[in-house]
């Protein structure tokens, strides 16, 4: 179900999705959705997901099963005089469960971004993550750098980017 008001201010879908393996009938579903309030000032939103631990998407990709995802969140538009188009602050939160609800991933973001009037842009943010893992991980093929499952990582990370007038012949972004 796709939803988009007259006035652009309330836009979401939701959709139920369910996969047909005769050996795998129990928790062989997807459904989420995702709703999101929009004003000049200000936009909110909210999101779902859930993945069944047999949930087999055949010719799509699903990059976790067995999880409930969410999240929250929001920004702030001001809309100055001059050369910049509008600017402020966005925030975001997400958790991913597993089916039974114990705490899986988390992320915090919150941003600073200016869009200009000639299409240029830039921001600046930071993010705190948090993931444990469900299975034993090697990133990098060395059997001495193997992460155990059931390990949890946290990091922080900052972040600027960037990018020119894209309208022009040769543009650039970072």
């Amino acid at each position: 179900y796709n939803l988009l008001t007259e006035d652009n201010r309330w836009e979401g879908n939701f959709f139920y999705h369910r996969s047909s393996d005769p050996e795998k009938l129990n928790s062989s579903f997807a459904h989420g959705g995702f709703l999101a309030y929009r004003t000049r000032a200000f936009n909110v939103f909210w999101f779902q997901n859930i993945i069944g631990n047999n949930y087999n998407a055949e010719v799509g990709f699903v990059p976790r099963n067995g999880i409930y995802s969410s999240g929250i969140g929001g920004e702030l538009e001001f809309y100055p005089e001059g050369k910049i188009q509008n600017h402020g602050p966005e925030v975001r939160f997400e958790f991913v469960n597993d089916l039974t609800f114990n705490n899986l991933d988390r992320n915090f973001e919150l941003s600073y971004d200016w869009n200009f009037l000639n299409s240029a842009d830039f921001g600046i943010g930071t993010e705190v993550n948090s993931v444990l893992l469900r299975n034993d991980f090697n990133p990098t093929d060395n059997e001495e750098e193997r992460l155990s499952a059931n390990t949890r990582y946290d990091w922080v990370s900052a972040y600027l980017y960037g990018s020119t007038d894209s309208r022009k012949l040769l543009s650039a972004e970072g």
